[in-house]
């Protein structure tokens, strides 16, 4: 078998290419979803590449807490305007531009994040691909409990 007898030589010791993690350069999609490929994927940025296992791990738990991250931006970005709004009204103003850059940057925040983990997706690597929706439901499991506390917290206090 050519895979067992190739070798790949790193500071002066080979190593067979059967005990390496992966094989190449790094590609960004696989053909069809796998739970587990010999190609090394290419990670969202050139010289990204998922070439061991603890840089696959890595890459799972970082793709988990960027699912999470886009529920908590949305969190942020619904409190910050409800809390515009209520101070707009109450002041009898409209939006003023900090606040709309605000606005602005909270949400190109989301979208970006947003696109990267459908990039993720794109890999058709199943693993990584369940923790972007996994990662997405917790964030948005939490955030819904966060803000089922925050809401009963404001009317215990009567704002």
């Amino acid at each position: 078998d050519l895979r067992t007898t190739m070798t790949l030589v790193t500071a002066g010791t080979a190593v067979p290419s059967t005990a390496r993690y992966c094989m190449g350069m790094g590609t960004v999609m696989l053909n069809g979803f796998t739970f587990k490929t010999t190609t090394c994927l290419l990670y969202l940025f050139q010289g990204w590449v998922l070439d061991t296992q603890g840089k696959y791990a890595g890459a799972c738990v970082g793709t988990f807490f960027a699912g999470m991250a886009t529920q908590v931006i949305l969190l942020i970005r619904r409190l910050v305007t409800q809390h515009q709004e209520r101070a707009q009204a109450a002041a009898g103003r409209l939006a003023s531009i900090p606040e709309m850059v605000l606005n602005s940057v909270l949400l190109g925040l989301g979208v970006t994040l947003g696109y990267w983990l459908m990039l993720v997706v794109m890999f058709y690597d199943a693993t990584l691909f369940h923790m972007v929706v996994f990662g997405v439901f917790a964030g948005h499991l939490g955030c819904a409990f966060l803000e089922r506390y925050l809401a009963a917290r404001r009317r215990r206090l009567g704002a």
